[in-house]
């Protein structure tokens, strides 16, 4: 499985953007991916120009990796910075409980709309946000059972988050969507 990871936070047109877009289109790696996860780091204060770009995103990707399957993951990121809020609440083993509802509806709505633009686009959603945030057990998942950090910020997942939400996408279909 060939893989491209890119985390582009500027506008398209910006001078650090368009070095991203060369040395993508400059990758053997990248034209040879069998797919490509764009993850949206949208925020309440952004959703409008994260959306709105997408399709954009997308058709880069499939000019310069035309055989592979793009998968947009949903909001990853999460209301308040979990290693602060960790230290406020004195790495108390609530913090998965207590992170849950903060401005969800905001983030649900947010989730929609990228569900949409990737619809529009025929690209596969993935809505990581239901698995990061469980409306059954009404917490986001912030620490793993053993209590380590999954996050560094509101949205980069610290190693441990990498493996912990890796798996746990495998086990929640992301590579079994189809086109």
């Amino acid at each position: 499985l060939a893989r491209l990871i890119l985390g582009v936070h500027q506008k398209d047109n910006e001078q650090e953007c368009t070095k991203h877009k060369q040395a993508i289109e400059n990758s053997a790696f990248a034209k040879k991916a069998d797919i490509i996860i764009i993850a949206t780091a949208t925020s309440e204060d952004q959703s409008d120009d994260e959306i709105d770009r997408l399709p954009n995103e997308v058709a880069f990707h499939r000019g310069n990796s035309p055989n592979a399957r793009i998968i947009v993951f949903g909001v990853n990121r999460l209301p308040f910075d979990p290693p602060t809020f960790y230290l406020l609440k004195a790495g108390s083993p609530l913090i998965n409980a207590q992170m849950y509802g903060l401005n969800r509806s905001k983030r649900s709505y947010i989730n929609e709309l990228v569900r949409e633009a990737a619809h529009k686009v025929e690209a596969q959603y993935f809505d990581f946000y239901s698995l990061l945030c469980n409306n059954k057990a009404k917490e986001c998942l912030v620490t793993d059972e053993q209590g380590n950090l999954l996050y560094d910020d509101d949205n980069h997942w610290t190693f441990a988050g990498e493996k912990y939400f890796g798996a746990l996408s495998l086990e929640n279909g992301l590579l079994d969507f189809k086109p």
